[in-house]
C-alpha cells in the first residue's frame, strides 16, 4: 500500500514539473493554456463585475445611477464575463486567438476602482 502511494506521488509530481514547464513556456505564446486559465478565471470570478461595476457607476455618476443602472450593467457584465469564460474554457483544445472576448480585470479592481 506504501509503496503504491509513493509511486503515485512520484507520478504525480513528475506531470506537475511538465504541466509547470510547458505553462510557463505557453504563458507567452497566447495558447490553449493561457485560454483554458483565462476561462476558468472569469468563470470564477465573474460575479465579481457586478459590485465593481456598481462601485465604480457609484463614483463616476453618483449613488442613486449606482444603485439602478450600476446594478444593470452590473448583472450584464457578469454575464458576459461568465459567458464568455464558459466559451473560453470549452475551446480552449481547439485553438487559440490574441484577444479575450472580454476585457481582463484583476481581482484587486474591486478595491481600487480601477
Amino acid at each position: 500500500m506504501v509503496r503504491k502511494l509513493f509511486s503515485v506521488a512520484i507520478i504525480a509530481l513528475m506531470l506537475l514539473s511538465i504541466i509547470t514547464v510547458s505553462y510557463a513556456a505557453d504563458a507567452q505564446q497566447k495558447g490553449p493554456y493561457n485560454k483554458l486559465e483565462r476561462g476558468i478565471r472569469n468563470v470564477s470570478m465573474g460575479w465579481t463585475e457586478l459590485p465593481r461595476t456598481v462601485k465604480q457607476a457609484t463614483k463616476d455618476k453618483g449613488p442613486i445611477f449606482g444603485m439602478t443602472f450600476g446594478v444593470l450593467e452590473g448583472i450584464f457584465n457578469t454575464f458576459s464575463r461568465t459567458v464568455s469564460g464558459v466559451f473560453d474554457t470549452a475551446t480552449s483544445p481547439i485553438g487559440t486567438y490574441s484577444e479575450p472576448k472580454v476585457k481582463e480585470i484583476m481581482v484587486q479592481d474591486i478595491s481600487t476602482g480601477k
